[in-house]
């Protein structure tokens, strides 16, 4: 669903349950397959970081509009950096980690798919991976404003008719993950 006056998305589906469907671990559950693996200040700074990663992100879309793909990309970054540190500080974390579900490799859906473009990008020079990452934002944001626009238009049509305004708003709300 959009909010055609922010031009941003509604998140309707929790991200963890997400992430859990990929195959991957988020939370208490890493947190308590990390327990017993890695040291007790290890354990409290990665739940400190993850606190405070899914707060910011929570502030971000307490008025139940999802950030942007760069507000997204630009939070992500930060707590890459942010984990990357945790790993120098504890490298029995990044070690056990390594060995935790990722999220799905067949690159089908979610993170694997990402993971496999990026693979064959590696060969790529950094001028010419900035330029494709250039063109992915542009266009994401064109992508973004397009849907936008449509639903103000699409919107504009069905308020001529409240009943099926109505079972319409319904479906979105209800529709699991697919909210985009």
């Amino acid at each position: 669903m959009y909010a055609a006056s922010t031009g941003k998305t509604v998140n309707t589906y929790n991200q963890d349950s997400k992430m859990e469907m990929r195959g991957g671990m988020r939370g208490e559950n890493m947190i308590n397959s990390l327990s017993g693996k890695v040291s007790i200040e290890a354990l409290t700074a990665l739940q400190a970081l993850m606190n405070k990663h899914k707060a910011e992100m929570d502030t971000m879309q307490s008025n139940g509009v999802q950030p942007t793909q760069v507000e997204i990309k630009t939070k992500m970054e930060t707590y890459k950096a942010e984990m990357n540190a945790l790993y120098t500080k504890y490298p029995e974390l990044k070690t056990t980690m390594a060995g935790l579900p990722q999220g799905r490799k067949d690159g089908k859906h979610g993170m694997g798919q990402q993971d496999e473009m990026n693979a064959l990008l590696a060969g790529v020079s950094d001028a010419d991976k900035t330029a494709i990452e250039n063109i992915r934002t542009e266009y994401r944001g064109k992508m973004d404003a397009l849907r936008t626009e449509e639903k103000t238009k699409l919107d504009g049509i069905i308020a001529k008719y409240p009943e099926i305004k109505t079972k319409l708003d319904a479906l979105e709300k209800n529709r699991p993950g697919m909210g985009q």
